[in-house]
């Protein structure tokens, strides 16, 4: 404002006066003039559109660009605040924007126009439905699933908006699968607030669903002796149960059984196998024979490799046993022998071929259990009978007399086992082995028997080591 001007010297000036008259020898006055700026309009200004926030900011994309004359540097700068009419969502709002400003070096020769006509769109905030988490299911001929938890949005604080409706879910397709996406409806927004929001249905739901049973009926489980498999034997028709709803289906293969493990046990589980479902829903299910059991009841193991031993009668009924006795279990099954084998007769008497009984043994090891122990049946031995020694008697010298008796002195008696009853019977009678003269002549002694409840487990012996002498006889000469 107000700025000097400095003339021209080449331009021409004419000088007059009020008259009009030309005027010479003047001095030009002091030239003062005003250059005001030149006014810019910013062009390509830009609002960036923004989802719904709950307040009026408002950001811009770009803050455009001005063309100023030839040669100056002049671009838009400044810091600007933008704002909408209201918080609300809508398309094409208008959008007020100051704080613009010229930079630049030549920033000072011009006035910057604010723009007008800016306008941007607030599109609605989308609300995700939290706390909701879908249960497997059982196939059951439709899509629907099963939701748990309750449903809630967390909009922005001071913001009426609440969920009404219920949650309806509905996997993609009825089939069996894991882990199988599902969708959530039947939930809308409401509230002050709720136009500026978009409903987001539960992300990332997923379930199961399993195949449904199948009953197979007309089947049954027969026991069996432990075998070391799992392995059970059906009898009966196999029958198919109907399938849901408009579902088709038949039985192909041959029906086959199997025990959970290969173990001893009482009413025992069986699991249908060999069988298998046709038609266009067999995969939506398993087959099965509900109440299928039986039993595997323990395997009989003989214990081998024992020989009873004959004894000499002792009054007692234990026998000896010779060898290791071993048992054959089925396949890799780990199962020993523990304890030590004893032998015993089925009484105490002296007999030919007696049965012995074995006991002492045990099964032992991890499949033990499976098993029933059978001890040896055919086990014999036998008891002979014991000697019993008669003692107490002597045997008398005598002179020659044309005989073998011998006599005696002395009881003869015998000295069983104790406790049984024996003893003596009959007279006893010594006898020289011939009737000659001799000296220290053994004696033989009969006439003696055992009787006695115990009789019969004893063989007399007679007397050892009697001897007597036949000293020779006088014989006078007559005549």
């Amino acid at each position: 404002v107000d700025k000097p001007v400095t003339p021209d010297p080449a331009a021409v000036f004419s000088v007059v006066d009020a008259g009009g008259r030309p005027v010479f020898g003047y001095e030009l006055p002091a030239l003062r003039a005003t250059i005001t700026p030149l006014a810019l309009s910013a062009t390509g200004v830009a609002v960036a559109s923004k989802v719904y926030d709950g307040s009026t900011a408002a950001s811009l994309a770009s803050l455009g660009s001005v063309t100023p004359l030839a040669g100056d540097l002049v671009a838009v700068g400044g810091t600007v605040l933008a704002s909408f009419a209201d918080r609300n969502v809508g398309v094409g709002k208008p959008v007020v924007a100051t704080g613009f400003e010229l930079t630049g070096p030549d920033a000072g020769n011009y006035t910057l126009v604010p723009p007008t006509g800016l306008v941007a769109d607030i599109t609605p905030r989308a609300l995700p439905v939290t706390g909701l988490v879908a249960l497997g299911k059982v196939y059951d001929a439709t899509a629907a699933a099963t939701l748990s938890g309750t449903a809630a949005v967390s909009p922005l604080a001071g913001d009426a908006v609440v969920l009404a409706g219920a949650a309806v879910a509905s996997f993609a397709d009825r089939n069996v699968g894991v882990a199988k996406p599902v969708a959530v409806g039947g939930l809308v927004l409401a509230g002050a607030d709720a136009g500026t929001y978009t409903l987001q249905a539960p992300a990332g739901l997923a379930a199961d669903i399993t195949p449904a049973v199948l009953a197979v009926s007309g089947l049954s489980a027969a026991n069996k002796v432990y075998d070391a498999t799992p392995a059970a034997t059906l009898a009966g028709v196999a029958t198919l149960a109907p399938a849901l709803g408009t579902d088709t289906g038949a039985l192909a293969g041959v029906a086959s059984g199997s025990f959970a493990d290969k173990n001893v046990g009482v009413a025992k589980p069986v699991q249908l196998g060999g069988l298998t479902l046709t038609g266009a829903d067999a995969g939506n299910y398993t087959l099965a024979a509900p109440g299928l059991v039986a039993s595997i009841t323990p395997a009989p193991l003989p214990v081998a490799g024992l020989v009873a031993v004959s004894k000499v009668y002792d009054g007692g009924t234990l026998a000896a046993l010779s060898g290791t006795p071993t048992v054959a279990p089925l396949g890799t099954d780990a199962v020993t022998l523990a304890g030590v084998a004893t032998g015993s007769f089925a009484d105490r008497n002296a007999g030919l071929l007696k049965p012995v009984a074995v006991s002492g043994l045990t099964l032992a090891g991890a499949d033990a259990g499976n098993y029933r122990l059978v001890l040896p049946t055919t086990l014999v031995a036998d008891i002979t009978p014991r000697a019993l020694s008669v003692s107490g008697l002597a045997a008398l010298s005598r002179v020659y007399d044309g005989g073998t008796l011998a006599a005696l002195t002395g009881t003869a008696t015998v000295a069983p086992l104790g406790g049984d009853a024996v003893a003596l019977a009959g007279a006893a009678v010594g006898s020289f082995a011939d009737k000659n003269v001799g000296a220290a002549k053994p004696v033989a002694v009969a006439g003696l028997s055992l009787t006695g409840a115990d009789a019969g487990n004893y063989t007399l012996q007679a007397p050892a080591g009697l001897s007597a002498d036949i000293t020779p006889a006088p014989l006078p000469v007559t005549g």
